[in-house]
């Protein structure tokens, strides 16, 4: 999970330098979010970099981190689902296995998608649902190239490094849910994707805290448009807007509906948590 963060621009060389990183910004974080035992907070950057701060609602202690990318106007994607995914080591990494909708409604593909606040909406999604789903790609790798036929022709279109994956080159809009395709340990492996568009606009953002710059490139995926953030070592070539982009990422998200209030006992109303 750590690793992620280099994506949003924020360089943590170890365990010592996550958690006092970390700890300087959760003191600005907001309340965006509670559930009957947890409460979910949120600290956002200019740059629209992001971390979600999930707490037991009882003790106030930190449970798990999820970092995020919020910007003025995010992407959306239309998703249908019917259950949770939980995550088998962490109450708060779950996620859902999404149907991603064309704008006529039928299936254009289907992916994991991990949740930026899981448990306010793990009720929510124990019932089949359509809904807008803001959705943020976390790069792993993102390729870049000046457009659609030098993608083509590159070793970057092969998918011969894919279990479970035909053999064979990328079609230029492709989108592969890798992490479904498999027995995945987690949810965060789970919503691993790779995916191939163009690239409808590209630029270097600075995390105005941590002072690390990041790219942000907007991909014209198959399921619709997708902000990918990634660190600057992650990404081979010059992304520019009109060229082509291979991407392989983590998916998170959060609906665009606000999550139900949880229902608390009268001991908890009574006690304040």
């Amino acid at each position: 999970m750590a690793g992620h963060f280099s994506a949003i621009g924020f360089d943590f060389l170890d365990q010592e330098s996550f958690r006092a990183g970390l700890g300087q910004i959760v003191g600005e974080a907001v309340e965006v979010a509670r559930a009957a035992r947890s409460v979910h907070l949120q600290w956002l950057d200019a740059s629209g970099a992001s971390v979600a701060f999930h707490l037991d609602a009882r003790s106030g202690e930190l449970a798990c981190v999820t970092p995020y990318f919020a910007p003025a106007e995010p992407t959306r994607w239309r998703a249908r689902s019917s259950a949770p995914l939980d995550d088998a080591g962490c109450a708060h990494c779950g996620g859902a296995v999404c149907d991603l909708l064309g704008l006529d409604g039928a299936l254009v593909t289907r992916a994991a998608v991990q949740w930026l606040c899981f448990q306010p909406y793990r009720g929510w999604l124990r019932s089949a649902r359509v809904y807008a789903l803001e959705v943020v790609g976390f790069a792993h790798q993102i390729h870049a190239f000046g457009d659609t036929d030098a993608f083509a022709s590159s070793s970057s279109s092969e998918m011969s490094d894919l279990a479970g994956a035909d053999a064979g080159r990328m079609a230029a809009d492709a989108f592969i849910p890798v992490g479904i395709l498999g027995a995945a340990a987690d949810v965060s492996s789970a919503a691993v994707v790779r995916f191939a568009g163009r690239i409808r606009a590209a630029a270097r953002l600075d995390n105005a805290r941590s002072g690390g710059t990041f790219w942000r490139v907007r991909v014209d995926a198959l399921p619709g448009p997708i902000d990918v953030v990634a660190a600057e070592h992650a990404v081979l070539g010059e992304p520019r807007t009109g060229g082509h982009a291979r991407v392989d990422a983590w998916l998170v998200g959060r609906p665009v509906e606000p999550p139900p209030e949880p229902r608390r006992s009268l001991l908890q109303r009574l006690r304040g948590w």
